[in-house]
């Protein structure tokens, strides 16, 4: 029998402080190995029983936090230990809301940021002002993308090159959706 490796560390503000009930999670896709564990009250973590490889580490600390995710790629090796130290960034925000071609709010519609450049990415859905926040964004250059509501016909759309920065929010005002055209 194998030993596995594991993977451990601390989570930290950028103060130095340990942040407790962070999700950390480890994906290596080529084995579909996936173990998570939460950090505790110090910001500490262990994920033990890793097959070497290389992981995917996500960082989240949920939804009622100020702090943004974080994403790092790193090898373990079996029947060692792998120290992966995090520091987590204030969230920044992007803002707006969704409109028809008349100017009337869009309820429901789901938009996702995501950056791939630093695996950031966040979600939200409109309300019934048509207005939205996506939360719990690292700094970074995002693409938006607006999915309709589902049985509407509203056409998606993006928005590109949305510069979010550390604690700060970006306000990208309206965005119209067209009715699309049926096929049938």
């Amino acid at each position: 029998l194998r030993t596995g490796g594991v993977l451990s560390g601390t989570v930290k503000d950028s103060s130095g402080n340990g942040i407790p009930n962070v999700y950390v999670g480890a994906s290596d896709w080529q084995s579909g190995t996936y173990l998570s564990t939460y950090t505790n009250l110090s910001g500490n973590y262990s994920i033990p029983r890793l097959e070497s490889g290389y992981y995917y580490v996500s960082f989240s600390p949920g939804s009622n936090t100020t702090y943004a995710r974080k994403y790092v790629e790193i090898g373990v090796t079996s029947g060692q230990t792998t120290t992966l130290n995090a520091t987590l960034e204030t969230a920044g925000t992007i803002s707006g809301r969704v409109l028809n071609s008349l100017g009337n709010p869009i309820q429901s519609a789901s938009l996702y940021a995501s950056d791939w450049v630093s695996g950031g990415w966040g979600y939200a859905t409109t309300d019934a002002n048509g207005d939205f926040q996506v939360n719990g964004l690292g700094s970074g250059q995002y693409i938006l993308s607006v999915e309709p509501p589902g049985a509407s016909d509203y056409v998606r759309k993006r928005k590109e090159n949305i510069t979010v920065a550390a604690g700060g929010t970006v306000a990208v005002g309206s965005i119209v959706l067209q009715t699309g055209g049926k096929i049938s």
